[in-house]
């Protein structure tokens, strides 16, 4: 299994860091709604399913096969301080999963880095899991 830089949703008393991360995250893909028309009616169809069904998932619940975590190096908020990265970073969600990054943002990693990130995932597959 492939996580591309998948943010852990957990449940935050008062909204905590992840609530502010998810909606400077939201303002983000607002911003680029004219180049990629994500906020047609299927899109927020989908965004909300997706939005009531991730809480939901079993977080805890082991996974019997081998996971590769790609996170993003950089942040995809304006104000993010490198010297924190915790405060943006998605990180592996369990101790085992291999961590791999690539220089790319939350977005960039599947847009314009694309190519970086498949080359990531190809050679975790290539070193044989």
């Amino acid at each position: 299994m492939v996580l591309v830089d998948t943010y852990r949703v957990t449940q935050e008393a008062g909204g905590g860091m992840q609530a502010q991360v998810f909606q400077q995250m939201s303002a983000a893909m607002v911003a680029r709604d004219e180049e990629y028309n994500l906020f047609n009616t299927a899109g927020l169809s989908a965004m909300r399913a997706y939005f009531d069904l991730l809480p939901q998932f079993p977080l805890d619940a082991a996974i019997a096969s081998p996971v590769l975590f790609v996170g993003a190096e950089r942040s995809f908020l304006p104000e993010a301080d490198p010297g924190a990265p915790e405060a943006w970073q998605a990180c592996p969600w369990a101790p085992g999963h291999t961590h791999r990054s690539v220089p790319a943002d939350h977005f960039t990693i599947v847009e314009s880095d694309a190519e970086a990130t498949a080359g990531t995932v190809e050679q975790w597959i290539s070193a044989g899991l």
